[in-house]
């Protein structure tokens, strides 16, 4: 124990020292505030940045600022945008103006019906789902219900009823996560719909009331176990499945074709009543006063009780029917007529034959006219349709028929893809996507598009088999990667597939069409593409060490093996692989230390753009291999001896703070424009870090560590700006939350999404434009509802039509919907001179990149507290946050916190609420030594003895951060202190240094300075209570809370609503023994260390704080 006790104390005391010694933003008499001017030409908005003699941008300074037309100006601390102090010398601003933000319309949503295509607030917009493809479809007198087979969503369920139009009247929710949906039946009272529990491995029935969106499950069906087929990525899977469901009065007819079993269940009490074997039942209709059954090729007509009465359609005429359906006259339609759909009367004589005869290609263009893989139908509510869901050469539909087999209408619905679909280069009128071997249907599908009356339908799809994948096997292995998900179909040993279709890369090159797959655990294969057939493997880049086997096999190694590469063409047309077209290279020089490709990337000239990761794992250079030839059809023929190392160097992110250091360096391929090279940086910290998002804490969506677009020089691979701040909160113009990618360049204009929906814009000088769609953690009111994106964004896709100019933005996630964009007429600025002093420049304090900006003071609005609204309940001054007193909201309206940052990690929050007697604060603190203080320094110097809370506030903020101290202006320090024996007390202490008529005026002084107060006291009526929570056994951390209400008129305010005041709060952090305080950090961006001079740590410093303003009473 004693060894423990050492041991941390010996961490404690290390802790300390790195504090001590950490760079800190205290106020200096020789701080550095040079003016920066600027001239607006008109009202409008204006982004500015200073740039040194090299061209590169030093310090953001302005990020789309409103502005009124005329001079102004705004400072430079003499620091760079990582908090580094700069070297003396000139420096020049470049500056834009525009008079509106950029602009959206709404022109589709791809792959989607709907009414509207889009998801809308009364749950009736967007249309199906967006896991698994389509599955049950079943009507009543007046409305169908469509499944969709899963879904990742909790609002487009996948379980919508309809109007014989298509129309949502209402969607129903389902039980399990991910769970798959079967078939289904329903009546004008009930639907009901089989449901494969995949925790419980069982199938189940659930029941609903239609009109009610929640039901319950009615009964479990005895299943065997049983495994998934084929070969995707689920083959081995636990399944099992429902092929049919009928209803009648008081039964529940269930068939389950892989347990050759027929459950006859109570509608009541969900009992199963019998339990009938059958051949392969699938589908199951009520006609008649008994049952339709569909068994292997048959169609069977049975008792209500499970006894087959008669052959209804023998073998030979149906193949592999699995939908059933039928109308009021007993007449049938059944799929599996070789394409079609076949219309039987209720004898079971052929009547007719629906859709194209054949049907559509599984691959090929798309025929509408044709059905593709049914999973289900069902006659419309008034027997005059058909309905059909099927999987129709690649595209998820669906349909509605008349009975004399033309097509009515048909509706689409898009899987999620989490990267977005882009524009074919071949057919500006074409977007198309692929989905790699790990996807559901790996393939690749496009999209028609008719820009100028906003309308699309499915083009083509091409599927990718898995022979396509590894038919090069016998020359060449490819690797085996412990992560594969396709061992288990591989009978638990499976290379990573190679010509599988992974690239969104899609380039033209002499009237030919090329995709490359680009990541890092493929390898480069190269496919030409086309409308009118599959893509062809011409050529591959091998990403990996290839070494040659003694059989004459070419075998990959991931991150192992020698410096020997690969590269195959199909020199001789046929589509595969042989040993006399690869060309296999040992011990390039360009190539030493280099583990494998991370990377690649094709231009119109069939270069290969490639990253390459090196043994350290965290260094990444880029590379380029020219082809060496074109061959005749334009096969491109590589050879690793060729490969060339770029120019393009790696940005830094070391910050002022001087702590922080980079592990990984995640930097993609950079985008090539004609005037540089763009690409997002995402680089990853040595230590993980506590880095505070818009929810807090923990979800990886809402947070980055020092993410940033960044511009390279084309010819030096230089550095020229590198722009972006973390949003540790609510994101400020300038700041994103979790960039995720670059989409592409419109215009002057670089697009990057973020994860929690916005696309942020900035200007090609490293200049913010603003931001597209909907930021939803802002809580914006004024964007319409078509501007929003849903899911966790991982990419999105921008381009500028080649005919018509304009830029289109495709999104991706959940909705696939495209906008144009509209972008603000940018007018550049007079370039200025600012000079930055050698004495300035040694002056110049370094600060945290990873918390506020010196130049950057925060603003806060403080909501009006609920008091007696419905629902709510008066402030009770416990220490018990309770969200009924409006802490956190009010009636769904967000209450914004203000984040207090400690090197950049989350220290605390502080949220505020008024009414017309009181400020109400409560401080939220996360820290391991809790809210000890020792009392030794009181009254007078309480932030020396330990931890605190405090808040300051100028009521005269007429002039936003001046450096004066004004009448008024107070300090309020608030402490939990300790007594002794007899326990702990709260302690407040306010600090006014000018207070006509103040009481007890003091003079703290020390050897280096004096500073003289007119009155410090108690601030009267003020109430506070704390409460402290158990030390976390995960973070080490005790999490605390102040809660707070001081008298509005003890400060010198009244009615307060619509006024604008300065304000700052900051927690000082102690000591485990709770008599030193080791930091202290503000909102508005102040950091200090141990208090080494009471003076200096007790001045008031206006011009370091925010503004906080008071929200009018409504």
């Amino acid at each position: 124990m004693n060894y423990v006790l050492s041991l941390f104390a010996s961490v404690m005391l290390l802790s300390s020292v790195m504090a001590e010694d950490a760079p800190k933003n205290q106020a200096s008499p020789k701080e550095v505030a040079l003016a920066v001017p600027y001239s607006a030409p008109s009202d409008g908005f204006l982004s500015l940045a200073l740039y040194n003699d090299r061209g590169q941008l030093v310090r953001s300074l302005l990020y789309a600022k409103s502005v009124k037309a005329g001079a102004g100006s705004t400072t430079w601390d003499g620091t760079s945008d990582l908090g580094i102090p700069q070297p003396a010398g000139s420096y020049s601003t470049k500056a834009i103006f525009f008079k509106e933000k950029p602009k959206l319309e709404y022109v589709m949503t791809l792959g989607k019906n709907g009414n509207p295509p889009y998801r809308t607030p009364d749950g009736k917009g967007d249309w199906g789902g967006n896991l698994g493809g389509p599955s049950a479809i079943c009507s009543n007198s007046d409305s169908v219900m469509m499944v969709w087979g899963c879904v990742e969503d909790n609002q487009v369920t996948g379980i919508q009823q309809m109007d014989a139009d298509g129309n949502i009247k209402m969607r129903y929710f389902s039980f399990y996560p991910w769970d798959s949906r079967l078939a289904g039946a329903m009546d004008d009272k009930n639907f009901y719909l089989g449901i494969l529990n995949g925790g419980k491995k069982q199938v189940e029935i659930a029941v609903y009331e239609l009109g009610k969106p929640r039901g319950k499950i009615l009964t479990e069906l005895p299943t065997k176990p049983h495994e998934e087929g084929g070969d995707t990525r689920w083959h081995g899977r636990f399944t099992a499945t429902m092929d049919g469901m009928a209803l009648n009065e008081d039964t529940v007819f269930a068939t389950i074709a892989a347990d050759d079993a027929l459950f006859i269940v109570d509608r009541a009490t969900g009992k199963i009543r019998k339990q009938v074997t059958i051949s392969s039942p699938r589908d199951v209709k009520v006609s008649n006063g008994g049952l339709i059954l569909q068994s292997g090729n048959k169609i069977l007509r049975l008792k209500l009780t499970g006894e087959v009465e008669k052959t209804l359609v023998d073998e030979g005429v149906l193949i592999d029917p699995k939908a059933l359906a039928v109308d009021s006259k007993g007449n049938f339609y059944s799929s599996g007529a070789k394409g079609q759909v076949a219309k039987f009367s209720s004898d079971g004589k052929l009547i007719a034959k629906l859709g194209k005869e054949g049907g559509s290609p599984k691959t090929g263009r798309y025929q509408a006219n044709g059905f593709g893989s049914i999973a289900a139908m069902t006659l419309g509510p008034k027997d005059d349709s058909l309905w059909v869901q099927d999987v129709n050469t690649g595209f998820p539909r669906t349909s509605r028929w008349s009975l004399d087999g033309k097509l009515m209408k048909e509706w689409f619905t898009f899987k999620l893809d989490l990267y977005a679909p882009t524009i074919n280069p071949a057919n500006p009128n074409e977007i198309l996507a692929t989905s790699c071997a790990f996807a559901d249907e790996p393939g690749i599908r496009t999209y028609e598009v008719d820009w100028a009356k906003k309308t699309w339908r499915p083009s083509w799809f091409y599927d990718n088999t898995w022979a396509e994948m590894f038919a090069c096997t016998d020359v060449y292995l490819g690797y085996e990667h412990g992560g594969n998900p396709l061992i288990k179909p591989r009978g638990g040993k499976s290379p990573w597939p190679i010509f599988h279709y992974s690239g969104r890369d899609f380039v033209s090159h002499g009237g030919k069409n090329y995709f490359i797959n680009e990541g890092g655990n493929d390898d480069g294969a190269i496919f030409q593409y086309s409308a009118d057939h599959k893509p062809r493997p011409v050529a591959l880049v091998g990403y990996h060490h290839v070494a040659k086997r003694e059989d004459g096999k070419y075998e990959g190694s991931y991150d192992q093996g020698q410096n020997q590469w690969m590269t195959w063409a199909d020199r001789n047309g046929d589509g595969r692989m042989s040993a006399d077209e690869i060309t296999h290279v040992k011990n390039v020089p360009a190539l030493e230390g280099v583990i494998r490709v991370a990377a690649g990337k094709l231009d119109t000239d069939l270069n290969v753009h490639l990253q390459m990761l090196t043994k350290d794992s965290k260094t990444r250079y880029d590379y380029v291999l020219p082809p060496k030839e074109i061959l005749p059809g334009g096969v491109p023929v590589y050879d690793w001896s060729m490969v060339k190392k770029t120019a393009a160097s790696q940005p830094s992110f070391a910050g002022g703070d001087g702590m922080k250091e980079v592990r990984y360096l995640g930097m993609p391929i950079p985008l090539q424009a004609d005037d540089g090279l763009y690409a997002l940086v995402r680089p990853e910290a040595k230590t993980k870090l506590d880095l505070p998002g818009i929810d807090g804490a923990g979800w990886w969506a809402s947070r980055n560590w020092r993410n940033k677009l960044v511009k390279f020089d084309k010819k030096t691979g230089e550095v020229l700006w590198a722009v972006g701040r973390r949003a540790p909160g609510v994101a400020e113009p300038g700041q994103m939350y979790h960039p995720v990618a670059l989409s592409g360049k419109g215009g002057d204009a670089l697009f990057v999404p973020d994860t929690l929906g916005p696309v942020w814009l900035w200007h090609t000088d490293g200049l913010f434009l603003g931001h597209l769609f909907k930021d939803q953690p802002a809580g914006e009111t004024d964007i319409p509802i078509d501007q929003e994106q849903y899911g966790e964004i991982q990419s999105t896709f921008v381009f500028t039509h080649p005919q018509t100019g304009k830029i289109y933005h495709v999104g991706a996630g959940c909705e696939t919907r495209i906008h144009e964009v509209t972008l603000p007429a940018v007018q550049r600025l007079a370039s200025a001179s600012v000079t930055l002093t050698a004495d300035q420049a040694k002056a110049a304090q370094p600060w945290d990149p990873d918390g506020v900006a010196p130049t950057d003071k925060p603003s806060i609005t403080v909501i009006p507290a609920p008091g007696k609204a419905p629902g709510a309940v008066e402030v009770k001054v416990d220490g018990n946050l309770d969200g009924r007193e409006g802490w956190f909201g009010v009636n769904g309206s967000k209450n914004p916190a203000m984040l207090i940052l400690l090197d950049g990690q989350g220290l605390a929050r502080v949220n505020a609420m008024y009414d017309e007697k009181n400020l109400y604060l409560a401080y939220t603190v996360w820290h391991s030594a809790g809210p000890v203080n020792s009392g030794s320094e009181l009254p007078y110097a309480p932030f020396v003895s330990g931890a605190y809370v405090d808040f300051s506030i100028a009521s005269d903020w007429s002039k936003p951060q001046r450096r004066e101290v004004r009448e008024g202006d107070v300090r309020v320090i608030l402490a939990r202190v300790a007594n002794g024996a007899s326990g702990e007390s709260n302690f407040n202490q306010g600090f006014w240094q000018k207070k006509s008529g103040g009481s007890n005026p003091r003079t703290i002084s020390s050897p280096a300075a004096t500073i003289k107060f007119d009155q410090i006291s108690e601030v009267p009526g003020l109430q506070m209570a704390y409460k402290v929570n158990p030390k976390d056994g995960n973070s080490g951390k005790i999490q605390y809370t102040v809660e707070v209400a001081v008298p509005l008129a003890s400060l010198g305010l009244k009615d307060v609503a619509g006024r604008t005041i300065g304000f700052d709060a900051s927690v000082g952090i102690s000591n485990q023994a709770g008599d030193q305080r080791e930091r202290a950090a503000h909102w508005a961006g102040l950091s200090e260390g141990k208090v080494v001079d009471r003076p200096g740590s007790s001045e008031l410093l206006p011009h370091t704080w925010g503004t906080m303003t008071f929200a009018p009473v409504k």
